[in-house]
């Protein structure tokens, strides 16, 4: 299970931006320190046969090995597992404002795309070999440094 650190990622409206981090309130961090001090795990090294079988009830019970094992436990022991309703965290507040991060991300694939390809073809106009001209074009775009006036094909 992966530990965060007190940091949010929220996808940046701005195009090719890496996204920012936001800053959880206090309260949110303190809300989530409680929820980890409610947690805790004991990790149980098992014979293949017998996760097999815990395997095996579990799917026959309809729920995660892992859920199934805890409810196992606690009910042998006679503790009471208070029912916590958890919602997925969500990244974007609608489906418009995802739909449009996604295309912001296409398109700034495809403008890198473009800008690398317009690099390689000027370089190999110059004369350079293919893998020259494949890692000269990666280091100017990565730079931004534009495509060469005369590696621009005229329009009529």
């Amino acid at each position: 299970m992966a530990r965060g650190n007190g940091t949010a990622t929220v996808e940046a409206g701005t195009e090719g931006a890496a996204p920012a981090k936001k800053e959880l309130t206090p309260e949110e961090q303190e809300k989530r320190k409680q929820r980890r001090q409610l947690r805790s795990y004991i990790v149980v090294p098992m014979p293949a046969n017998m996760k097999s079988i815990f395997e095996t009830e579990a799917a026959q019970a309809e729920k995660p090995a892992g859920v199934f094992i805890r409810d196992l436990l606690a009910s042998q022991r006679g503790i009471e597992i208070p029912v916590s309703v958890s919602t997925p965290r969500r990244k974007y507040a609608t489906d418009e404002e995802r739909e449009a991060a996604q295309k912001t991300r296409r398109e700034t694939r495809s403008n890198t795309m473009k800008a690398l390809f317009a690099q390689f073809n000027a370089l190999k106009a110059q004369g350079l070999s293919v893998e020259q001209a494949t890692a000269q074009a990666a280091a100017n775009v990565a730079d931004g440094t534009p495509v060469p006036e005369t590696a621009v094909p005229a329009t009529a």
